[in-house]
């Protein structure tokens, strides 16, 4: 698989990371961490340019995410059951965390392996706004890619360590990037509230 990955990044560089992206946010079995990894190290050599690496990355994930959601909302999720246990059981840890978080849930979920590309389902089936959810899952996706492809860009000639990194600091990793996303809102809300009793104030 990896030399797959390797092949479709190196031979369409953007477009390819979009695909592969595309098939991982799509319930193929297609790592992130192993996507971004390449896409990483490939920005390390200097043939392509991380940013615009991780926003390709972004997009295709809600690209396939959105072929989920819009199965699960017209009411094809029966069809996703059929394809294996496997997938079933995604589905049913996406559907228990949907029903805890709600539309919360699916930020959350761009942070956990194995969850990640099933939360479209339960978003769909339970009538989550299209826009809301396309805009949720492209902040928590590009942060996610952006932080993988950053991790092997300093790993270098060593990025393939990534895999196992993710696996050794995995709940550290969405603790950190959770708290930097909840941070980032606070901030925001802060200075709205800020800005408005300023304009009270005037």
């Amino acid at each position: 698989m990896l030399e797959y990955i390797r092949l479709l990044a190196t031979q369409y560089s953007y477009l390819g990371i979009f695909f592969l992206m595309f098939l991982e946010s799509s319930i193929f079995v297609v790592p992130s961490e192993l996507i971004m990894g390449v896409a990483g190290y490939l920005a390390f050599l200097g043939d392509i340019n991380l940013l615009i690496a991780t926003l390709f990355a972004a997009l295709g994930n809600i690209t396939g995410s959105t072929v989920l959601y819009m199965l699960s909302r017209f009411g094809k999720v029966k069809i996703l059951y059929k394809i294996g246990p496997k997938v079933k059981r995604g589905i049913e840890k996406a559907t228990r965390l949907f029903d805890r978080y709600d539309k919360a849930s699916v930020m959350i979920a761009q942070f956990i392996p194995g969850i990640r590309a099933f939360i479209s389902i339960p978003a769909g089936v339970f009538n989550m706004n299209y826009f809301t959810f396309i805009i949720v899952t492209f902040i928590g996706a590009f942060i996610w890619c952006g932080a993988l492809g950053f991790i092997a860009f300093n790993l270098g000639q060593n990025w393939e360590y990534i895999h196992t990194l993710m696996r050794e600091y995995e709940i550290a990793i969405f603790v950190v990037l959770i708290a930097i996303i909840f941070s980032g809102f606070g901030y925001i809300l802060w200075h709205a509230r800020k800005r408005a009793v300023e304009n009270k104030t005037k």
